[in-house]
């Protein structure tokens, strides 16, 4: 007895149903050789599957193509596992198509390793990010200090400026009054406009 789960289907019956399933199958899924035969060959489908997949096996099996993917399917039980199906045709000697065989391997294991090591991996470099980000901003506000340096943000949606007690020097503003936007563009000269 083969370890792999193992499916035949028959293209010439409506929607390529499953005529065989082997005993690893009924290990691996739970759903037993009666309950299969026959069966529309979507049955071990659920809502989490994606259709893309699906597409990409049925597209296959329309060319007479073989196809590997990792299809998430559904046990008896309702249990999702990640399905690895390596499906291929099976041609008479005269070249018409018989049969479909797919083995299928359980990798739902494999599966989460990956994205766990993904997930890890997306972590460490939002972490290094913020670091560069707040290393970046340290040593920007230090020079601004040190450097006693004119600066200004603008919130475009708003339009609203925020300037430094050094830009409200520069242009001659009090300290403690509002500074717009529109001030700070009426006191740059107008050759310097269009660098703004």
């Amino acid at each position: 007895m083969t370890p792999v789960a193992m499916v035949v289907s028959d293209p010439t019956l409506p929607d390529c149903p499953p005529i065989y399933v082997n005993a690893a199958f009924e290990k691996l899924t739970g759903f037993p050789a009666v309950e299969v035969a026959g069966r529309n060959r979507r049955f071990m489908q659920g809502p989490l599957t994606d259709p893309d997949d699906v597409a990409r096996l049925r597209d296959a099996i329309e060319q007479r193509e073989p196809v590997e993917l990792d299809l998430l399917n559904h046990r008896r039980d309702g249990t999702p596992f990640w399905n690895r199906l390596m499906v291929g045709p099976v041609f008479c000697e005269n070249g018409s198509l018989r049969y479909f065989v797919a083995s299928q391997i359980d990798v739902t294991v494999e599966r989460h390793r990956v994205l766990e090591q993904d997930r890890e991996a997306l972590a460490a470099e939002v972490a290094q990010r913020d670091a560069d980000l707040a290393s970046h901003n340290a040593r920007l506000r230090m020079a601004l200090k040190s450097g006693a340096l004119a600066t200004w943000t603008l919130d475009l949606p708003e339009c609203l400026l925020t300037a430094s007690s050094g830009c409200k020097r520069v242009f001659g503003r009090p300290l403690g009054e509002p500074f717009t936007y529109q001030e700070l563009l009426a006191a740059i000269h107008p050759e310097d406009l269009p660098a703004m």
